[in-house]
């Protein structure tokens, strides 16, 4: 962890800047388009096959980037920092209007009702490694 936080692109990746790119990768700006190209996939996917309940199961960092370029909620966006293990998101999308907007619209935490870790007690956003 110590190895990441002296990175020169760490506080950029920290802080969601999105022309940031760890070396050999893409950007998170490269990540989301993506993101939201797989996203839009699915949908079509889902309309085809007349499904009306997908679960999208990724890396942390790969949902954070779905939540903060495709959701509509009143939550904080630290709330969508990190997703920890075994939880995700609920959400709600129509499915034909996706293609206008790519958007969906904050249903809820998962699993309902569990405690979650906030996103500043991960060690990849102490206040220890901010410091340094």
């Amino acid at each position: 962890m110590t190895e990441l936080a002296k990175l020169p692109m760490h506080d950029k990746w920290q802080n969601q800047e999105l022309d940031c790119a760890f070396p050999g990768g893409e950007t998170l700006l490269e990540a989301r388009f993506r993101v939201q190209a797989a996203m839009t996939r699915l949908v079509k996917d889902c309309i085809d096959q007349e499904l009306s309940v997908v679960a999208v199961v990724a890396h942390g960092e790969i949902l954070n980037l779905l939540m903060s370029a495709c959701l509509i909620t009143e939550e904080p966006p630290e709330a969508f920092l990190l997703c920890p293990n075994g939880m995700g998101y609920g959400a709600v999308l129509d499915k034909e209007g996706w293609f206008e907007e790519q958007k969906m619209v904050f249903d809820g935490y998962l699993p309902e009702g569990a405690e979650r870790p906030k996103a500043e007690d991960s060690p990849y956003f102490s206040k220890e490694l901010q410091n340094e």
